[in-house]
């Protein structure tokens, strides 16, 4: 900048502005830079020369372009015990993003964070979708990046899921002179899964009694079965496989001093 020393000492770089013109594009993507005085000093406009280093700059242009994309759920954290998340959704199911095209391909997914820790019960919640790149970060929203969505709701269905025990009453008597002497199974028990008004009711997994018949049983009686075909209606079974091995222990019944075959040693002789 060239003029009055009176002049040229008052002025400092916030009292310039370089401005282009788009309507000036060239075919070659350049469009030449204005500076000019503003503000106060655009009074002495008239009584300075302005020599520019840089008389233009080339645009990179690109398209701006619209993708549809699933809205994911990520849930953080647990629920309380004795509740699980079952299912979660969004409406709407899908959100479009409009953006350069350089920025739909660094898009990697979309989703909505819910607190699980904070679910209760099947409920509604108001989130707002984030945009996440290939590598892992938040690609911001702004004037150019933005979705047609802002806000999505989120339907949480939840189940509620309970341990009981497993609970059997065989069929038939053991042979004479043989008795029943005890029931095991190769689990505790069982996870249910069910609505919570239907699992308060139940205190143990029922199976029918005519599985295990010990008519005549002169030694163990062993079944293996498949729960899932026992359970009530509206219940599941939760993270179990369902197989479960129930064994009928018979013992023989203790006479004239010999038990199970062997006789016995009278300690008064």
């Amino acid at each position: 900048v060239s003029g009055k020393r009176s002049v040229i000492n008052t002025l400092t770089p916030s009292d310039f502005s370089a401005t282009v013109n788009f309507a000036e594009l060239s075919l070659t993507n350049a469009v030449p830079i204005h500076i000019e005085l503003t503000g106060e000093k655009a009074r002495y406009a008239n009584s300075v020369t302005i020599n520019q280093k840089t008389m233009s700059m080339v645009i990179n242009l690109e398209d701006v372009v619209e993708q549809s994309f699933d809205v994911q759920v990520s849930l953080r954290g647990e629920p309380k015990e004795g509740l699980i998340i079952e299912d979660a959704d969004t409406s709407p199911a899908m959100v479009t993003l409009t953006a350069p095209e350089s920025v739909i391909a660094r898009v990697s997914h979309i989703s909505v964070e819910v607190d699980a820790t904070q679910v209760q019960g099947d409920v509604l919640l108001e989130c707002e979708p984030v945009i996440y790149g290939f590598d892992g970060r938040v690609i911001a929203q702004n004037d150019d990046v933005y979705l047609d969505y802002p806000v999505v709701t989120v339907n949480i269905m939840t189940k509620a899921t309970k341990l009981v025990p497993l609970a059997i009453t065989p069929v038939g008597t053991p042979e004479a002179k043989y008795t029943l002497s005890g029931i095991s199974y190769s689990k505790s028990g069982v996870t249910l899964k069910g609505d919570a008004e239907i699992l308060e009711g139940i205190d143990a997994l029922q199976i029918p009694g005519e599985l295990l018949n010990i008519e005549g049983a002169k030694e163990d009686v062993k079944i293996t079965i498949d729960l899932s075909a026992y359970l009530p209606e509206g219940v599941t079974l939760y993270k179990d496989t369902g197989s479960v091995t129930i064994t009928a222990s018979i013992t023989k019944e203790k006479e004239n001093g010999v038990t199970n075959g062997e006789e016995e040693t009278d300690p008064t002789i």
